[in-house]
């Protein structure tokens, strides 16, 4: 009787006189339905764990910290259209900016919560290539030039609120002192 030896990733058969190449197909088929079976019942695990982890939950934090500072209350819906970073040191970015979207009542609210809140202080605008292009591409103006500076300090982080002018949108950021 001859035996042959067959080895494919960590597995070995002996194939003798009695099985043949079905069975091994019928094995590898077994074993692809296996691997794929567990892959559907952990894919929603891997999934909802990067969703946990995904960027926009840190982008969208810029939006909660001049929140916080500012003590605005609650909004119903804050969507995150675009974010992004401009590079500085390996350990922070220099500025990090994102675009929200909110509701037009919402937005209402928020510019006469900025216009009359004393937090904020007249600012400049900080150019940022991409941020620019977004505004230019969409005819963006920005409405509370006089209004978009707020800090905890002025040795801390700078957070730049631009509310504007499509009165839905409104662009946030923060440069890192």
């Amino acid at each position: 009787m001859h035996c042959k030896i067959f080895s494919i990733r960590f597995i070995t058969f002996e194939i003798g006189s009695i099985v043949d190449i079905n069975h091994i197909g019928i094995f590898l088929y077994g074993l692809v339905l296996r691997c794929k079976e567990l892959l559907i019942k952990r894919l929603p695990f891997i999934l909802s764990i990067l969703l946990l982890f995904s960027c926009e939950i840190k982008h969208s934090d810029l939006f909660g910290d001049i929140n916080q500072m500012a003590g605005f209350g609650e909004f119903s819906e804050v969507t995150l259209i675009k974010n992004g970073k401009e590079s500085g040191s390996f350990i922070e970015p220099l500025m990090e900016y994102g675009i929200f979207e909110i509701d037009k009542t919402d937005f209402k609210t928020l510019h006469n919560l900025v216009l009359n809140n004393e937090k904020f202080k007249e600012g400049q605008y900080y150019l940022n290539n991409e941020l620019d292009d977004y505004l230019h591409k969409n005819n963006l103006d920005i409405l509370n030039m006089p209004n978009c500076l707020i800090t905890e300090n002025k040795f801390e982080n700078n957070y730049y609120i631009y509310l504007l002018s499509d009165e839905k949108s409104i662009a946030i950021c923060k440069v890192n002192s």
